[in-house]
């Protein structure tokens, strides 16, 4: 709890430093989004994508955290803009993948998953996402 503190700490100063930075509201809504703190990932978000429209990672954050939000309907509108800025990232697939699995979109998102495996045939979200869609579990 510490690390995420120091690191909450370090985010806050960056922001209060250079306010006009979008990778210092990313990267602190990316540390909300890894402790569950969804409620506050989504403004750094926001804020980043407001600060700089065609920034892929805050895209695809705050597609991640409207799944997580029950919400992949918003997070494929925010990936559809990361795929055209970003279209060889694995990572951009992945979570598309993500987001068309929880809208019941089975084999567009086998798919995709697909796609972040030729890509990266390690990045093991997509290896147990495509065995989880294929075995018929959601």
């Amino acid at each position: 709890m510490k690390d995420k503190d120091h690191a909450l700490a370090d985010f806050d100063r960056a922001i209060e430093l250079n306010p006009a930075h979008a990778a210092g509201y990313n990267s602190r809504g990316s540390l909300h989004l890894s402790t569950g703190e969804i409620d506050r990932a989504l403004p750094d978000y926001d804020r980043a994508i407001e600060l700089q429209p065609r920034y892929a990672k805050a895209l695809v954050g705050r597609a991640q955290a409207n799944l997580k939000k029950g919400q992949p309907e918003k997070g494929l509108l925010d990936i559809d803009q990361a795929l055209l800025l970003d279209p060889n990232s694995a990572y951009v697939h992945n979570v598309e993948a993500d987001n068309l699995a929880a809208l019941g979109r089975r084999d567009e998102a086998i798919a995709e998953y697909k796609k972040a495996l030729a890509i990266a045939p390690d990045l093991q979200e997509s290896v147990q996402g495509l065995k989880a869609l294929q075995r018929g579990k959601p």
